[in-house]
């Protein structure tokens, strides 16, 4: 009798401890903000809102602009696409090469900054991603980024940023932009910005 509870107790034991690491690894494997799924709930948004959006491509000084009333989520995922590159969760390295920073305050603004950085040992491309937030990190209001990468052939920097205003309860991007420069080896640099304004009725 005493060796049958002996073993309960040590099944318990060890069943606790299983589940204690799978939390722990759950927990590491979603260390950052969820940025790819925070961009599927927006494609779905604006296919059903269907707002007007305002697109200004400028290359080398050279400004066009466009205007879409409608479209798609195929459209708006492709609209919204290079924003996937800012989410650190799609390779599980990331945990740690990045320092992580929170509760920081944003001092042009009354949110609150969420930040990861490169450590210094890493050159990473993406260098840094900022979350801002008002009280808490559910409600988002601004994502910005930078990204640097240079090699034998090219060197290119940009920088993205998406602001997002809340509307009747639900987190809305209003606009987004992506800036920065190209080098081709033996090349002139090439400077560009796109931005996509937003507008709901």
């Amino acid at each position: 009798m005493y060796l049958l509870r002996s073993r309960r107790l040590l099944y318990g034991l060890i069943t606790t401890l299983l589940m204690a690491c799978a939390g722990t690894n759950g927990e590491q494997s979603t260390a950052f903000y969820d940025l790819d799924s925070l961009i599927d709930v927006q494609v779905a948004y604006l296919s059903k809102m269907q707002p007007a959006l305002q697109k200004e491509a400028e290359i080398d000084g050279k400004l066009e602009v466009i205007r879409l009333t409608r479209s798609d989520s195929a459209g708006w995922a492709r609209e919204l696409e290079i924003f996937r590159q800012l989410d650190l969760n799609a390779k599980k390295l990331n945990a740690t090469r990045y320092e992580i920073r929170s509760g920081l305050h944003d001092n042009t603004s009354n949110l609150n900054i969420l930040e990861y950085r490169t450590k210094e040992a890493d050159a990473l491309p993406l260098s840094m991603v900022r979350i801002y937030y008002q009280e808490k990190p559910e409600n988002i209001r601004k994502i910005e980024g930078t990204f640097n990468e240079s090699n034998g052939l090219y060197s290119s920097s940009r920088y993205w940023s998406m602001e997002l205003i809340d509307i009747r309860d639900t987190i809305v991007l209003t606009n987004y932009a992506v800036t920065g420069s190209q080098k081709m080896i033996f090349g002139d640099s090439v400077k560009f910005k796109i931005r996509g304004t937003l507008s709901y009725e």
